[in-house]
C-alpha cells in the first residue's frame, strides 16, 4: 500500500516468501526461526526499501533456501561490536542495492552462492569484518560488488576463507587486510585498497590496480596469474615486499612499484605489452631488490614491448638477480642496480 510501512517477519520453516515493494519509504524486518534445513528448500524474495535482519542476529540460519533481496540490506545489530553468522547450506544468497554491516558478518555454507556483486558494500561502524566461508570441493561461489563506505565506514578486514570460485566484479576499498584463498579461480575487475594483500588460487586475474598502504602484498598461484593492470605497495614503504608467483605468468601491460621493499617473481613469463618494476618509488634513498626465477618470452612485437627495471634510489640501488632465466632475444630491459644472473 501507499505509505511508509513496517512489515515485521517471523519466518518458520517450510513456507515461500514474496515481499514485492510499494509506494513510500517502506521497511521490511525479518526473524528467522532456527532450522535444520526447510523440507523442501524453501525460497525468500524480499524487495524493499529497507531491508533489516538484525532481529535475526547473532544467528542466520538459511538452512539450503535461495534468498533474494532487494534493497538497502542491514546485516548485524549496532553498536554491539559482536558478530552475525549467516549459514547458507546449500542455499544462494543475492543482494541488489546495499548492505551495511554493523557488526562483523561471517558467511558460512556448502556449495552455496553468495551473489553480491549488484551491492554496494560498507560499514555503519569500526572494526567490522566481512568473512566468508564456503566449502571449496563443492562448487560454491562468491561474488563482490565495491565496498567503499557509503555507510559511513569501510570494512576493516575482508576475509574469504574457502570457495571454489570469487570474483570481485568491481573496486574495493578496506581499512584493513585483504585475504581471498579459493580452489578455482578468483578475479578483480576494479581496483583495491587495503592496509595488506594475500590472494591464493589455481588461477588469478588482476585488471586494475592494487594497493597496499601497511603491508605486503603477496599473489600466489598454482597454475596462471593474468596481470593487465598496477602492482603498487609504495605506500607501505619497507614493509612492502610483493610476491608473484605461478607456473604462469601473463604480464599485459602492467606496472609493479615498491618503495625500497623488495620483490619477488617466479614461474615461466610473458609479456603481452609494456612491464615497468620500479623498486625505488616515491623518491626513497635505497631502492629494494628484484629477484627473478624462470624464463622470460615476448609474445608481442619486439618493438611494443619494454621491460624495465629500476632499483635507484637518491642514494644507492638495490640488486636485481635473475635465476635459471632465459630471456628471448626479443626481450629489453635496463636495470641501475648490480645485475646478478645464474642458471
Amino acid at each position: 500500500r501507499q505509505g511508509n510501512d513496517i512489515l515485521q517477519i517471523e519466518l518458520p520453516d517450510g513456507i515461500n516468501l514474496t515481499v514485492v515493494d510499494g509506494a513510500g519509504d517502506d521497511r521490511t524486518e525479518i526473524d528467522v526461526r532456527p532450522t535444520n534445513s526447510p523440507s523442501p528448500a524453501t525460497s525468500i524474495s524480499i524487495s524493499s526499501d529497507t531491508i533489516d535482519w538484525s532481529p535475526s542476529s547473532p544467528f542466520i540460519q538459511l538452512a539450503d533456501r535461495d534468498v533474494s533481496l532487494v534493497g538497502d540490506v542491514v546485516f548485524g545489530s549496532q553498536g554491539t561490536l559482536g558478530s552475525t553468522q549467516i549459514e547458507l547450506g546449500t542455499g544462494s544468497l543475492e543482494i541488489v542495492g546495499s548492505l551495511t554491516l554493523q557488526e562483523t558478518v561471517h558467511v558460512t555454507g556448502q556449495s552455496g552462492d553468495v551473489d553480491w556483486q549488484a551491492a554496494s558494500i560498507s560499514a555503519s561502524d569500526t572494526d567490522v569484518d566481512l568473512i566468508i566461508e564456503l566449502d571449496e570441493s563443492s562448487d560454491a561461489n562468491v561474488a563482490l560488488g565495491e565496498l567503499d563506505d557509503s555507510a559511513g565506514q569501510f570494512i576493516d578486514d575482508l576475509r574469504i576463507v574457502s570457495s571454489t570460485h570469487a570474483e570481485f566484479a568491481d573496486d574495493v576499498t578496506i581499512d584493513g587486510v585483504l585475504s581471498v584463498n579459493v580452489l578455482e579461480s578468483v578475479s578483480f575487475d576494479g581496483s583495491v585498497s587495503s592496509s595488506g594483500i594475500g590472494i591464493g588460487a589455481d588461477e588469478i586475474t588482476l585488471n586494475g590496480t592494487i594497493s597496499s598502504a601497511t603491508g605486503p602484498i603477496e599473489l600466489t598461484a598454482n597454475q596462471t596469474i593474468w596481470l593487465d593492470g598496477d602492482i603498487d605497495s609504495s605506500d607501505a614503504g619497507l614493509q612492502g615486499n610483493i610476491t608473484v608467483q605461478a607456473e604462469t605468468l601473463h604480464f599485459i601491460d602492467a606496472s609493479i612499484t615498491l618503495a625500497g621493499a623488495d620483490l619477488m617473481i617466479s614461474g615461466a613469463s610473458s609479456l603481452d605489452g609494456d612491464l615497468q618494476i620500479d623498486a625505488a618509488g616515491s623518491g626513497v634513498t635505497q631502492g629494494g631488490d628484484v629477484v627473478w626465477f624462470g624464463p622470460i618470452a615476448d609474445t608481442s612485437p619486439a618493438d611494443s614491448s619494454r621491460f624495465t627495471i629500476d632499483t635507484v634510489g637518491t642514494a644507492g640501488g638495490g640488486k636485481v638477480r635473475f635465476g635459471g632465466v632465459a630471456i628471448n632475444d626479443a626481450v629489453t630491459f635496463k636495470t641501475d642496480g648490480a645485475v646478478v644472473a645464474s642458471s
